[in-house]
């Protein structure tokens, strides 16, 4: 018999070790969870736990009993497939190193592939369910890295209507009145280093020799003199 029971909620911290920490909701207190309960339990879902102790020594039990809510409800990973199962290695922390994927019917899918999933669980951790909802296409794609991070870290890809304006004023040609202030370089063959799927070239190099010496130009867009401080460009940034 129990010395001490209690049901409580709060959220969970997921470690690298499979392990996690559930926070109290009511006292903020931090309590150790085994790899074990952390068994489909996601970084920062809301759960409901039972605390128990047999004796006044033995450190408290968690159990989680049901996930309240989840952090997301989408995970992007890399689909892999091993001993006729089909699995998903999630990119990003907190979900552990592989989640499996249920459904017999897959779309066009090779092992490797970026794909979004979609988490239809319901209340106990072991009714996870994990279906592909999207194929982005091989890791190694052009732009895929992009398209990862911009989901990992939910980077807008829209701006507002008053930074849209603002950039409607700025353009590609050269500005007359400002060539007589600065070092006019015209003439020299700079390239630029970004790669092909760059979408600002804001700098660029040039090299030449000088009898036993080599000479190297480097020249870095003046963003000040376009974006004005604290304007809707440079709050946005």
């Amino acid at each position: 018999m129990s010395l001490y029971k209690k049901i409580t909620e709060g959220y969970v911290e997921r470690k690298r070790d499979g392990t996690g920490v559930f926070k109290e909701g009511c006292t903020n207190r931090a309590l150790n969870i085994s790899r074990g309960e952390m068994r489909n339990v996601f970084d920062g879902d809301l759960v409901c736990v039972k605390k128990t102790r047999l004796t006044k020594r033995q450190a408290l039990k968690v159990e989680v009993l049901q996930i309240k809510k989840r952090r997301t409800k989408k995970i992007l990973g890399t689909f892999f497939e091993n001993k006729g199962k089909n699995y998903l290695k999630p990119i990003g922390k907190g979900f552990g190193k592989k989640i499996e994927i249920q459904g017999a019917e897959l779309p066009n899918i090779s092992n490797g592939d970026v794909v979004l999933c979609k988490l239809k669980d319901g209340l106990l951790p072991e009714d996870l369910r994990l279906s592909v909802i999207e194929v982005w296409g091989a890791v190694d794609e052009l732009g895929m890295e992009s398209k990862v991070q911009i989901f990992k870290y939910d980077i807008k890809t829209e701006f507002p209507a008053d930074v849209e304006k603002a950039c409607e004023s700025l353009g590609a040609h050269i500005i007359e009145e400002e060539i007589p202030k600065r070092r006019d370089l015209r003439e020299l063959a700079f390239v630029t280093i970004d790669g092909d799927d760059a979408k600002d070239f804001d700098d660029a190099i040039h090299c030449s020799t000088l009898d036993d010496k080599f000479i190297l130009r480097v020249a870095i867009a003046d963003v000040s003199h376009f974006v004005a401080k604290d304007n809707a460009i440079d709050q946005i940034a």
